[in-house]
Protein backbone atom coordinates (compact mmCIF):
# COMPACT_ATOMS: atom_id res chain seq x y z
CA UNK A 1 0.00 0.00 0.00
CA UNK A 2 1.31 3.40 -0.99
CA UNK A 3 1.96 5.77 1.94
CA UNK A 4 1.55 9.54 1.73
CA UNK A 5 2.83 12.09 4.20
CA UNK A 6 -0.06 13.77 6.00
CA UNK A 7 -0.50 17.53 5.71
CA UNK A 8 0.78 19.03 8.99
CA UNK A 9 -2.27 21.35 9.19
CA UNK A 10 -4.82 18.51 9.07
CA UNK A 11 -5.72 16.85 12.40
CA UNK A 12 -4.68 13.19 12.51
CA UNK A 13 -8.25 11.90 12.91
CA UNK A 14 -9.11 13.05 9.38
CA UNK A 15 -6.71 10.38 8.07
CA UNK A 16 -8.43 7.49 9.88
CA UNK A 17 -12.10 8.35 9.24
CA UNK A 18 -14.35 5.72 7.71
CA UNK A 19 -17.77 6.27 6.12
CA UNK A 20 -21.12 4.51 6.21
CA UNK A 21 -24.39 4.98 4.38
CA UNK A 22 -28.00 4.39 5.43
CA UNK A 23 -28.67 3.55 1.79
CA UNK A 24 -26.61 3.30 -1.37
CA UNK A 25 -27.02 6.10 -3.92
CA UNK A 26 -28.18 5.22 -7.42
CA UNK A 27 -24.91 6.68 -8.70
CA UNK A 28 -21.77 8.36 -7.43
CA UNK A 29 -20.63 11.52 -9.27
CA UNK A 30 -17.14 11.56 -10.78
CA UNK A 31 -16.20 14.20 -8.19
CA UNK A 32 -17.90 15.17 -4.95
CA UNK A 33 -17.11 16.66 -1.58
CA UNK A 34 -18.12 15.44 1.86
CA UNK A 35 -19.31 18.30 4.05
CA UNK A 36 -20.83 18.35 7.52
CA UNK A 37 -22.42 21.11 9.56
CA UNK A 38 -21.87 19.55 12.99
CA UNK A 39 -19.58 21.05 15.64
CA UNK A 40 -16.04 21.44 14.29
CA UNK A 41 -13.25 19.27 15.67
CA UNK A 42 -12.42 20.32 19.21
CA UNK A 43 -15.80 21.92 19.90
CA UNK A 44 -18.82 20.44 21.61
CA UNK A 45 -22.34 21.60 20.73
CA UNK A 46 -25.67 20.49 22.18
CA UNK A 47 -27.40 17.95 19.95
CA UNK A 48 -30.13 20.48 19.10
CA UNK A 49 -27.52 22.88 17.66
CA UNK A 50 -25.90 20.11 15.60
CA UNK A 51 -29.28 19.01 14.25
CA UNK A 52 -30.28 22.58 13.42
CA UNK A 53 -27.01 23.20 11.57
CA UNK A 54 -27.40 19.95 9.64
CA UNK A 55 -30.97 20.88 8.70
CA UNK A 56 -29.80 24.30 7.49
CA UNK A 57 -27.18 22.62 5.31
CA UNK A 58 -29.77 20.16 3.95
CA UNK A 59 -32.08 23.05 3.03
CA UNK A 60 -29.26 24.77 1.13
CA UNK A 61 -28.56 21.56 -0.78
CA UNK A 62 -32.24 21.02 -1.58
CA UNK A 63 -32.64 24.62 -2.78
CA UNK A 64 -29.52 24.34 -4.95
CA UNK A 65 -30.82 21.25 -6.73
CA UNK A 66 -27.46 19.48 -6.70
CA UNK A 67 -26.94 15.76 -6.25
CA UNK A 68 -26.39 15.02 -2.56
CA UNK A 69 -26.56 11.91 -0.43
CA UNK A 70 -26.38 11.33 3.33
CA UNK A 71 -23.06 9.91 4.48
CA UNK A 72 -21.72 9.52 8.02
CA UNK A 73 -18.05 9.81 8.83
CA UNK A 74 -16.90 7.98 11.92
CA UNK A 75 -13.88 7.12 14.00
CA UNK A 76 -13.23 3.36 13.66
CA UNK A 77 -12.37 3.25 17.39
CA UNK A 78 -15.99 4.23 18.10
CA UNK A 79 -15.29 7.59 19.73
CA UNK A 80 -17.17 9.80 17.27
CA UNK A 81 -19.61 9.72 14.35
CA UNK A 82 -20.86 12.71 12.39
CA UNK A 83 -23.55 12.77 9.72
CA UNK A 84 -22.77 14.83 6.66
CA UNK A 85 -23.48 15.03 2.96
CA UNK A 86 -21.72 13.84 -0.17
CA UNK A 87 -22.33 16.71 -2.62
CA UNK A 88 -21.61 16.96 -6.34
CA UNK A 89 -19.57 20.16 -6.42
CA UNK A 90 -16.05 21.43 -6.97
CA UNK A 91 -13.44 21.53 -4.23
CA UNK A 92 -13.67 25.33 -4.15
CA UNK A 93 -17.46 25.23 -3.78
CA UNK A 94 -17.14 22.63 -1.03
CA UNK A 95 -14.64 24.72 0.93
CA UNK A 96 -16.89 27.77 0.60
CA UNK A 97 -19.96 25.87 1.78
CA UNK A 98 -18.13 24.22 4.69
CA UNK A 99 -16.69 27.57 5.76
CA UNK A 100 -20.24 28.91 6.10
CA UNK A 101 -20.72 26.19 8.73
CA UNK A 102 -17.40 26.87 10.51
CA UNK A 103 -15.85 23.57 9.41
CA UNK A 104 -12.12 22.94 9.72
CA UNK A 105 -11.80 20.65 6.72
CA UNK A 106 -13.69 18.73 4.06
CA UNK A 107 -13.10 15.61 2.04
CA UNK A 108 -13.07 15.56 -1.74
CA UNK A 109 -13.41 12.41 -3.81
CA UNK A 110 -12.17 12.48 -7.37
CA UNK A 111 -11.14 9.55 -9.54
CA UNK A 112 -11.96 7.28 -6.60
CA UNK A 113 -9.35 8.95 -4.39
CA UNK A 114 -10.34 10.35 -0.98
CA UNK A 115 -8.46 13.51 -0.06
CA UNK A 116 -8.78 16.07 2.73
CA UNK A 117 -8.26 19.83 2.61
CA UNK A 118 -8.37 22.46 5.34
CA UNK A 119 -10.97 25.19 4.89
CA UNK A 120 -8.87 27.99 6.39
CA UNK A 121 -5.70 26.92 4.57
CA UNK A 122 -7.00 25.59 1.28
CA UNK A 123 -4.26 24.29 -0.87
CA UNK A 124 -3.40 21.00 -2.43
CA UNK A 125 -5.65 18.33 -0.89
CA UNK A 126 -3.81 15.65 1.04
CA UNK A 127 -4.40 12.04 0.03
CA UNK A 128 -6.12 9.84 2.61
CA UNK A 129 -6.96 6.57 0.82
CA UNK A 130 -9.09 5.09 -1.93
CA UNK A 131 -12.68 6.06 -1.12
CA UNK A 132 -13.93 2.52 -1.66
CA UNK A 133 -11.47 1.29 0.99
CA UNK A 134 -12.99 3.66 3.57
CA UNK A 135 -16.64 3.09 2.69
CA UNK A 136 -18.51 0.40 4.62
CA UNK A 137 -20.84 -1.81 2.63
CA UNK A 138 -24.27 -0.20 2.41
CA UNK A 139 -27.16 -2.08 3.99
CA UNK A 140 -29.13 -4.46 1.82
CA UNK A 141 -32.39 -3.12 0.38
CA UNK A 142 -35.22 -3.50 2.86
CA UNK A 143 -32.90 -3.96 5.84
CA UNK A 144 -33.96 -0.67 7.45
CA UNK A 145 -30.62 1.13 7.14
CA UNK A 146 -27.68 1.42 9.47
Amino acid sequence: MEKHAPNVWVPREFYTTRFRLASAPERWPAQFTIVTAWAPTGESWPEERNLAADEALRRILEAGGRWHHRITGYDPAGNHAEPGWAIEQSLEEGVGLASRFQQLAIYVVSGGELRVVMCERPGEPSRVAWFADRLDDPPAPGSGGA
